[in-house]
């Protein structure tokens, strides 16, 4: 980085906490300090000079708040005005209100309001608390920002407690450890100790509760921006029984819209920003029309028949899928889905998911071409079911993001999105 900044500034927080002041009082020779060091004048808002700002401030946090590290969202000012919100990820993990610890970090604040992707995503480090008057009765006292490309040094972490799970990252098994508690974060994890790498495979997809230390590091290409380098880990409990004083469960899907075709006889839940486009019958094959009747005859015909869901479309940030009809049941009559390939390396793939208590193999493909752009390097896998509906999802094509992009910020979404899949009749 090219200043690296490390201050200890004195904060008298004022009841921020409680909601008791608009702004957090800075101590003011502590502000003119920050403000010199940084070079003087208002914060840079380029996401440059937010990259190299790393502000450590101390105060007094709230009995019974939580320390927030290295936790990944993106910020979102409500258009009708209102308190800004700060939305972790992935998608459906929580929402909470945020302040700047000082007004350099609130000005990086601002800077990240609505920001386009991919560059609207950074880490945050600071305190929790809730029941304060502020968005979902919640407050992130910001301590730190990280945004931008530049990897953090690594920093120790202890007595991080939750289950590991797998997920796929840059074509290769991820281990990914989800928080326990309200807000359950998700981080990649791995060891450089062989049997610690061993356990972790082990209790991958179990029930057990674990308790782990060791050094994170953000800004990196895996799950959540993130990685943990573990080098205790401990058993602690069964997710079945629980553990004392812990939420344990918690229902990621929770607020999530429900989406129900009843032609079809399917339904899903999707998170309110993901964007729901159906379609119908959009031309027939003309040697299928029938003697007598002309083509336009024939497709209204079709169309009052099959309507106009045939296949419903689902995009979540760099993400997408498709969930199409039977071939024999109308599904033959849309175009849906990717409308071809590009040159490059096409490599096999395959993973499980599990929908409705029951495991699935979906198989596709991964594209690998002349550039990293979601229009040069691709994914795309298929679920095909015992009654005919077919599942596409993957990765969009677009030349303003990467395919590390994507599986940072879609990938996992879509995933969990068509998990929450029930057939209806």
């Amino acid at each position: 980085m090219k200043n690296k900044l490390s201050l200890s500034l004195c904060i008298f927080l004022c009841g921020a906490f409680l909601g008791a002041c608009g702004s957090t009082p800075v101590d003011t020779a502590a502000a003119e300090l920050l403000k010199e060091a940084s070079g003087g004048g208002g914060a840079d808002s380029s996401q440059d000079e937010l990259i190299t700002q790393n502000v450590q401030t101390q105060f007094e946090p709230t009995p019974g708040s939580q320390e927030v590290v290295g936790w990944l969202g993106y910020v979102v000012s409500p258009a009708e005005g209102g308190d800004d919100k700060l939305v972790w990820m992935p998608e459906g993990t929580g929402s909470v209100g945020l302040t700047g610890a000082t007004p350099e970090l609130e000005s990086q604040i601002i800077a990240l309001r609505n920001a386009d992707e991919p560059g609207k995503y950074a880490h945050f480090w600071g305190n929790l608390a809730n029941g304060v008057e502020d968005f979902n009765n919640s407050q992130l006292v910001v301590t730190r920002i990280r945004v931008g490309d530049t990897a953090t040094d690594p920093e120790p972490i202890t007595g991080w407690e939750g289950l590991i799970s797998e997920s796929v990252f840059n074509s290769s098994q991820s281990h990914v450890l989800t928080l326990l508690g309200e807000y359950p974060m998700q981080f990649s994890i791995d060891s450089n100790d062989p049997a610690l790498k061993e356990q972790i495979s082990a209790l991958s997809g179990a029930t057990s509760i674990v308790r782990v230390s060791g050094d994170l590091i953000t800004g990196v290409p895996d799950v959540n921006g993130s990685r943990i380098q573990v080098t205790a880990l401990e058993t602690i409990g069964n997710a079945d029984q629980g553990i004392s004083n812990q939420t344990v469960v918690t229902d990621l899907t929770e607020g999530w819209k429900t989406y129900q075709n009843t032609r079809y006889g399917y339904k899903f839940r999707y998170p309110d920003t993901a964007t729901i486009t159906s379609f119908g019958v959009m031309g027939v094959p003309t040697q299928e029309v029938p003697e007598g009747m002309g083509v336009e005859e024939y497709e209204a015909q079709l169309k009052a028949q099959y309507g106009d869901q045939i296949c419903v479309q689902v995009e979540y940030a760099l993400g997408v899928i498709y969930f199409v009809a039977p071939m024999e049941d109308g599904g033959k009559y849309t175009l849906c889905g990717n409308a071809g390939l590009g040159a490059g390396e096409l490599l096999n793939r395959s993973e499980t998911l599990t929908i409705d208590h029951t495991e699935y193999t979906a198989e596709g493909f991964e594209l690998i071409g002349p550039d990293e752009t979601l229009s040069g390097h691709t994914e795309m896998l298929n679920l095909v079911f015992e009654n005919g509906l077919r599942v596409g999802f993957g990765s969009t094509t677009r030349q303003d993001a990467t395919f590390e992009d994507y599986q940072m910020n879609g990938h996992d979404m879509i995933r969990r999105i068509i998990e929450t899949l029930k057939f209806t009749g």
